[in-house]
């Protein structure tokens, strides 16, 4: 996964983000930015927020297509008033109504604790800091008006709540390039009367597998070779998300499958890239 891809699917898991048992979102809005904080915090109405930014790369030397990514999730909470909380505690553990910003960072950093191993991204945590909270008081707010164009115009106005924040920031070890995820676990069956019948369990859910494009896509050729790109072999079909079988009227011989994973990256209905085959996306049946 690149830095790209990672950035945006850790905005994905942090909008979804829930607090166990009693419920609710982490978060109320979660943006890709590299504004500073004391810009971000006047263009949003409702909190807490976080901000998430890859902030510097390095390529690694001995493996090449991979590189070293900084990145930085910004937690930022807004507290009501000023005079009940002088001293920042609510601001800091929160009050029993109002979570404090370090139990936010700390679900975020639960959260981000999943990345590799439940959404499918290819992110190796080399580790995690975490700043000690921080204030900033005095902003400059916009109306809500203007907030949902973001527009840099509009009636500002100086706010007299603080804004408390926790930085945690982790180095990722990722791809140079953009990486897309084949089916796994691709198999067939011989169903006789010149059907087969074949089964996969469909790429990791990310970002771009959430859309209404997002599908796997399945093709056969002739032989014992399974098709190694989309381009290769015949179509059987496009397949919903979820189904992970799909029967096929081959005739009789010898087939092979592959299951590929067609990617909605802009989430508009559109499958904007198809992966290449997997190491386990092809299989091979002989039809009777």
């Amino acid at each position: 996964m690149s830095p790209w891809q990672a950035v945006r699917e850790i905005r994905r898991i942090l909008l979804a983000a829930t607090y166990p048992v009693v419920g609710g979102a982490v978060f109320a809005d979660v943006i890709a930015s590299d504004a500073p904080i004391e810009r971000i915090i006047g263009y949003e109405v409702a909190y807490p927020i976080a901000a998430v930014r890859a902030i510097s790369e390095t390529t690694d030397p001995k493996h090449e297509g991979i590189v070293h990514t900084d990145l930085e999730v910004v937690c930022v909470q807004r507290l009501a008033d000023t005079t009940a909380d002088r001293a920042g505690q609510t601001a800091m553990i929160g009050d029993g109504t109002t979570r404090g910003v370090l139990e936010i960072a700390e679900r975020a950093r639960i959260e981000l604790g999943l990345l590799g191993r439940q959404n499918g991204v290819s992110v190796l945590m080399r580790s995690m800091r975490q700043s000690a909270p921080g204030r900033i008081l005095g902003a400059l707010v916009r109306t809500a008006a203007a907030i949902p164009q973001r527009i840099t115009t509009g009636v500002t106005a100086q706010s007299a709540s603080p804004f408390s924040f926790v930085s945690l920031g982790f180095l990722a070890v990722l791809t140079a390039a953009r990486t897309y995820e084949a089916a796994s676990g691709v198999d067939s069956t011989n169903l006789g009367a010149g059907s087969a019948r074949i089964t996969w369990t469909d790429p990791p859910l990310r970002f771009d597998r959430v859309g209404a494009g997002a599908d796997v896509q399945v093709r056969r050729a002739a032989g014992a070779v399974p098709p190694a790109t989309a381009a290769d072999g015949l179509l059987v079909a496009n397949v919903a998300l979820g189904v992970q079988t799909r029967d096929d009227a081959s005739g009789v011989g010898q087939f092979s499958y592959s299951v590929f994973g067609r990617y909605d990256e802009w989430q508009d209905g559109v499958a904007d890239v198809t992966s290449d085959a997997g190491p386990t996306s092809g299989t091979t049946v002989t039809v009777t």
